[in-house]
C-alpha cells in the first residue's frame, strides 16, 4: 500500500509500509505527521491510522530516543520524557544539563566553593613546581653553581613555571570547562548562556584573572557581593562559574 506523507509543508512519497514505520522510528515521520493514500477522503495524522497507532506505539516503547535503535521495554531507562538506552543516558542527562543552561537556569558558585577549588589547584601546580624545582636543582648541582648562575636559572625557573600556570588553566578551562580543583568541586566555566569558552577566552582569562590578584584579592572578593557571584576577571572576560 503507498502511502503520502507532509515534511516541511510538501507532499513526500509514494511510500510503502515498512518504509512509512522506519520513517517512524527515525523520526522523519512522527506521530502528528500528516498521511493520505487512495481512497482516503483528506489527509489525517499518522497516530490515527490503525497501521499507524500500532507502529507509533511499538516505536515509543522500543526505541532509544538518543540512537533510534531498538530495545526490549525493559532495557530503557526514562530520562525527563524520554526513553534511552543505557549507552545513551550519560548523553541524554548531560543534554538535560546543557538545556537548562541554556534557557538561563544557571546555578552560580559562590565564593567558598570556588576558594576551595582553587587551593585544590594551587596545591597541583605547586607541587609540579616542586618537582621541576627540585629536578632542576640536582640536574645542574646548583648548591655548587656561582651565584650569577643560581639567580640566572632562578629566572628562568620563574618564567618556566608561569608558562606551566599559563598552559594549566587554558587548557583544562579550553577543553573541559573546568580545572581539576573546579571538577573536583563541582563546577564550570561557562558563557553568561551557559556555552563553554573556546581555548582563546580561556587563554585571556588567565590574565584576566592577573587583574583580581593585583588588586591584592580584592577581584576575588567582588564574588561575595555580585548578583552572579563573578570575580573581577570574570566581569572583564564576560564568564561565568556555575555549580553543575
Amino acid at each position: 500500500m503507498n502511502w503520502y506523507y507532509v515534511e516541511n509543508g510538501k507532499q513526500v512519497g509514494p511510500v510503502n509500509d515498512g518504509i512509512l514505520n522506519r520513517l517512524l522510528k527515525e523520526r522523519t515521520v512522527r506521530p502528528e505527521t500528516l498521511v493520505w493514500r487512495d481512497g482516503m477522503e483528506k489527509w489525517v495524522p499518522y497516530s490515527q491510522m490503525t497501521i499507524g497507532a500500532e507502529a507509533v506505539a511499538a516505536a515509543s516503547a522500543t526505541v532509544c530516543s538518543e540512537c533510534g535503535r531498538s530495545f526490549s521495554p525493559d532495557e530503557l531507562i526514562p530520562v525527563e520524557n524520554n526513553l534511552v538506552c543505557a549507552a545513551c543516558r550519560p548523553a541524554a542527562v548531560q543534554k538535560l544539563k546543557e538545556g537548562a543552561a541554556f534557557s538561563g537556569e544557571l546555578d552560580y558558585a559562590g565564593f567558598w566553593i570556588r576558594a576551595g577549588a582553587a587551593i585544590i589547584d594551587i596545591f597541583i601546580l605547586y607541587s609540579v613546581d616542586f618537582v621541576l624545582a627540585r629536578g632542576i636543582e640536582t640536574a645542574f648541582d646548583m648548591e655548587h653553581r656561582a651565584a650569577k648562575t643560581v639567580v640566572d636559572f632562578s629566572f628562568a625557573f620563574m618564567a618556566l613555571a608561569m608558562l606551566i600556570q599559563i598552559a594549566y588553566f587554558t587548557f583544562f578551562v579550553g577543553r573541559f570547562a573546568a580545572t581539576p580543583g573546579k571538577m573536583a568541586c563541582g563546577l564550570k566555566v561557562v558563557r553568561p548562556d551557559g556555552t563553554p569558552l573556546t581555548y582563546g577566552r580561556a587563554f585571556g582569562r588567565v590574565f584576566g584573572e592577573m587583574l583580581s590578584r593585583l588588586t591584592l584579592g580584592v577581584g576575588y572578593l567582588v564574588v561575595a557581593f555580585d548578583e552572579q557571584k563573578r570575580a573581577l576577571h570574570d566581569r572583564v572576560c564576560d564568564t561565568r562559574v556555575i555549580k553543575i
